[in-house]
């Protein structure tokens, strides 16, 4: 009798740790494209042996500002329950594009476009936090800022020509204003709590052998390969998806695998 409530309660405990994890993805395309991210990265968890549950809502094309605003209440939904750990949120992209392009149209000089875009990314990415906070306190909530795109060849270097006039073209120029997007995040990493990043920047240009590149170390004088990017110019490749996947696993979902 007793071994056989010893073994209930064995069982019992083993059933109570035996909780889900999850992680929570939402934001854009850089998660939603073709299905090619929401497969590369739950595959990144599998190829390290990470058994948590990767729960997808991202909409490819969205906004920071859909996100806090009427995508909002989805995601507060997805996050609340209490199994969810960890929020990887990804959007500014499309933000800082869409809004660029109508900015240069005005003729507003291009440092003051981004200035009014940051700000306003700013926001939109504390609102979303406030949210996911309320809705699970112990939440983290982790972005990172893209990586340096792939506009070096045409037909892709007409984006930045359009969208950031000012630069002519310029490689330094364009990515300094693009990167603008990580230190947005870190600003806010630094003031909220549960809130983190990873700079990934450099991921795509250490992959391609660049010369004095590492993760979280770019180039910011040239573009990434042209070949890390699709032939929209914006979405990188399968091949690209799964190494900044990797390297964001390493940098930061592994310290906390099961």
């Amino acid at each position: 009798m007793l071994l056989r409530t010893f073994c209930i309660m064995a069982a019992a405990l083993g059933s109570a740790e035996a909780v889900d994890r999850v992680v929570v993805v939402a934001g854009d395309s850089w998660a939603d494209y073709q299905n090619i991210p929401n497969v590369q990265f739950p595959k990144v968890f599998e190829e390290n042996g990470d058994n948590r549950i990767i729960s997808n809502i991202a909409v490819g094309g969205s906004l920071c500002v859909d996100w806090a605003g009427r995508y909002l209440p989805a995601l507060q939904q997805a996050v609340s329950r209490a199994e969810v750990e960890i929020v990887w949120m990804t959007c500014g992209g499309n933000d800082a594009t869409y809004q660029l392009q109508t900015c240069a149209a005005a003729g507003t000089p291009s440092n003051v476009c981004v200035g009014q875009i940051m700000e306003k990314l700013k926001a939109d990415l504390q609102t979303i936090y406030n949210a996911v906070h309320m809705a699970n306190p112990t939440a983290r909530m982790v972005v990172f800022g893209y990586d340096v795109m792939g506009f070096g060849s045409d037909p892709c270097n007409v984006l930045p020509q359009m969208l950031l006039p000012d630069c002519a073209g310029d490689a330094f120029c364009v990515n300094t204003q693009f990167a603008q997007i990580q230190t947005v995040v870190n600003e806010l990493a630094a003031t909220n709590a549960n809130f983190d990043t990873v700079n990934l920047l450099g991921s795509f240009q250490a992959a391609g052998n660049i010369p004095n590149t590492a993760v979280g170390q770019p180039d910011l004088k040239q573009y990434s390969p042209v070949t890390s990017y699709d032939s929209t110019c914006i979405h990188p490749t399968q091949t690209a998806y799964h190494t900044i996947f990797t390297n964001f696993y390493t940098k930061y979902f592994e310290a906390t695998k099961p």
